[in-house]
């Protein structure tokens, strides 16, 4: 993130007010940084990210004056000249015997800016969560009895909407669908499978779904999708596909946690990501078969269309992964805790008996607790190895 804002709170002792080889040092020292990071450090604000950069020794009653008027986490940078190191790691002590957050960055110039990259990236991921507006359209599927997520907790600790989408609208705008035979979209979805019925359909779908996304001013939303598979004997699951790839986040059966953790991996990321349940597992050898008919396209090696696998109608998208190491994300929803795991795509195999995108995913640890203690039926998937810094992220969400 080039020449991102940060704002600087600069404390001294009051021996070294008029230090001017002081003033020297440290101008350079955030120059250095600045330069290495593409940062831009500026006087402190509140719309800002926010450091403290302790210059000398004797800063800790200052800080104590002023902290208070900042936000956690408190971001300490220390250097190896003036005991700035003894009176940060005191300041460290203080906040962390409140019970407050604070991370002090410490180390070589490259160490710092590496961790004022991630707590900047951190930063503005947690900012763009806050403003997020999220939507149900209709209620959550009838068999997800474990999901439910109060919605006004969310708003309070992260500050994102949830709002409720009135499901006529959908079929309102569905109905005013204008896909046609000779739209370019529809002649490629044809090629890769889908009946012509079926491809009009699923477009006239999207389009309906992406003027509920402007008409609500969401980022994103979960549909009751099965009522248009009961209503109309079609599906929402390519326009799911389509709209995860535009950076509108589509969730499947109104499951609220699993739409939860897909905004937090795209604030954090700006990737789409893949929602699908179990189907198999090998406790063992730590292999595990994952299944949805929707998937992102962006994320597929190649993809066919073939039909929704439970009402063998309609459009589900048959994707074939990367073999790549991929991280397995989820909520819980009392907004507690974060399941992560590492893995890797071993295969995409084609079974007719499931859902038609198929991973088999082994993973590099244990995964008794998948059955032991499961957040739910759907996890979701994220190309690249991000367990250790999703939970670190999740913590500084907290």
């Amino acid at each position: 993130m080039k020449y991102t804002k940060i704002g600087v709170v600069c404390i001294r002792s009051t021996l070294a007010v008029d230090d001017k080889t002081l003033n020297k040092s440290c101008d350079e020292f955030l120059g250095r940084l600045s330069k290495m990071g593409g940062f831009e450090f500026v006087k402190q604000n509140s719309s800002l990210m926010n450091v403290f950069f302790v210059q000398t020794g004797g800063s800790e009653i200052f800080f104590r004056e002023v902290y208070a008027h900042y936000a956690e986490p408190y971001l300490i940078i220390a250097r190896r000249e003036n005991n700035s190191l003894a009176a940060s790691l005191e300041i460290v002590t203080f906040l962390q015997n409140q019970g407050k957050k604070a991370v002090l960055l410490f180390g070589d110039d490259q160490k710092i800016v590496d961790q004022l990259t991630k707590y900047a990236r951190f930063y503005y991921a947690k900012k763009r969560l806050s403003t997020m507006r999220l939507g149900v359209i209709g209620k959550p599927s009838d068999w997800l009895i474990a999901s439910n997520v109060n919605w006004g907790e969310v708003k309070r600790k992260w500050g994102t909407t949830i709002l409720e989408v009135s499901y006529d609208d959908l079929l309102k705008f569905i109905k005013k669908g204008n896909a046609k035979e000779d739209d370019p979209e529809v002649q490629e979805f044809i090629a890769k499978g889908g009946k012509l019925k079926d491809v009009l359909f699923s477009l006239n779908i999207e389009r309906a779904l992406k003027r509920i996304a402007v008409a609500y001013s969401l980022d994103g939303f979960t549909l009751r999708c099965f009522d248009l598979v009961t209503k109309f004997k079609q599906t929402s699951c390519l326009g799911f596909g389509m709209l995860n790839d535009m950076g509108v986040l589509s969730g499947c059966e109104g499951d609220v946690p699993a739409l939860l953790t897909m905004a937090i991996i795209y604030c954090l990321y700006e990737t789409p990501s893949f929602m699908a349940n179990p189907s198999d597992i090998d406790i063992g050898n730590s292999n595990v078969t994952y299944a949805h008919c929707t998937c992102p396209l962006s994320m597929c090696e190649s993809y066919h269309l073939d039909t929704h696998f439970e009402s063998h109608g309609g459009i589900g998208i048959a994707g074939t992964f990367k073999h790549e190491q991929v991280t397995a994300v989820k909520l819980h929803p009392n907004l507690g805790k974060l399941l992560t795991y590492e893995g890797n795509i071993i295969s995409t195999p084609f079974h007719q008996n499931m859902c038609r995108t198929q991973i088999d995913v082994h993973f590099d640890t244990d995964i008794s607790k998948m059955i032991e203690t499961p957040f739910g039926n759907h996890l979701v998937f994220m190309y690249g190895h991000h367990q250790e810094e999703l939970q670190e992220f999740f913590e500084y969400l907290a």
